[in-house]
């Protein structure tokens, strides 16, 4: 996963793509659990999978759909924490919802362009 960056790599020469022209939906640490936003482009932050997509396609020109995951506990690994399973049904339940939007910004994404996707879909969450 933190070598996806290869992937899409292949996937735009293969398909002659332009970076604003594919959309990267990730996991993200540095968003609160649940929480969705949609960005037209950026840097990786402490990603390590949009660092490594940064490295092998040069650019940082994509647009991409973060999905909130929250930081891990102190005594957590951070792979055993990704890659964990929902403890209690309010956090499959956040977590399905979370999915659901990001999947529901992807489609707008496609249909309507970057920029009504954000205007509709960064919302501002109480924390």
């Amino acid at each position: 996963m933190n070598l996806s960056g290869l992937t899409v790599q292949e996937a735009m020469n293969w398909y002659k793509l332009e970076p604003q022209n594919i959309l990267i939906l990730v996991d993200d640490i540095d968003l609160p659990f649940g929480q969705v936003r949609v960005r037209a482009k950026g840097g990786p932050g402490t990603h390590n999978g949009l660092r490594h997509i940064v490295q092998c396609t040069g650019s940082g020109d994509f647009p991409r759909i973060r999905v909130g995951v929250g930081a891990p506990p102190p005594e957590w690994d951070l792979a055993d924490w990704v890659l964990s399973k929902f403890q209690t049904e309010e956090e499959r339940k956040i977590a399905y919802d979370a999915y659901m939007t990001a999947a529901d910004a992807a489609l707008c994404w496609a249909a309507e362009g970057i920029d009504t996707a954000m205007n509709r879909f960064n919302k501002r969450h109480a924390e």
